[in-house]
């Protein structure tokens, strides 16, 4: 609630004491680990590298946890460190293919990598989904492959 109503730093520290409790909770972790980063934390900074610890434990505590990965891939793409946020975005696909952002920020990481093919069908399937998504009025069940149609979009967090 804290987070919603943008006071960060009472989340923080509410959270920084719940963590300290429950340790093993993975929501716990995430949102300690987002509040962090929606504190402005910067890559270096002592409290980014705690927010990245906490997404890391929230992952490595409930795998299927699709927007702990997706907030830890962020992380390790705003450090330079590409490959691994690449890595992190390919595991949330296999968590949770429906997942539109999924897509725009692997399609963008890969872009940046110089992999213009790739982020290009990563795009595609941005399209597909939001296609899907305005036409059944919800989030797609399965992603179908989808051809590029040499159309690239910029969709940044």
């Amino acid at each position: 609630t804290y987070i919603q109503g943008s006071e960060i730093s009472r989340a923080t520290e509410l959270l920084r004491e719940r963590v300290r409790q429950y340790p093993n909770n993975a929501a716990l972790q995430y949102l300690f680990g987002e509040s962090l980063i929606k504190s402005g934390v910067r890559p270096g900074d002592p409290d980014f590298i705690k927010a990245q610890a906490a997404l890391q434990n929230s992952v490595r505590l409930n795998p299927s946890f699709v927007y702990a990965r997706v907030e830890l891939a962020k992380t390790y793409l705003d450090e330079g460190n590409t490959d691994e946020g690449i890595a992190t975005l390919r595991a949330a696909i296999k968590v949770d293919p429906s997942k539109v952002q999924i897509y725009a920020q692997l399609g963008n990481a890969l872009r940046k990598k110089g992999e213009t093919a790739e982020a290009a069908a990563m795009f595609a399937k941005v399209r597909e989904l939001n296609t899907y998504n305005r036409t059944h009025g919800g989030v797609a069940p399965l992603v179908r492959s989808a051809q590029d149609d040499g159309q690239t979009e910029h969709m940044d967090r």
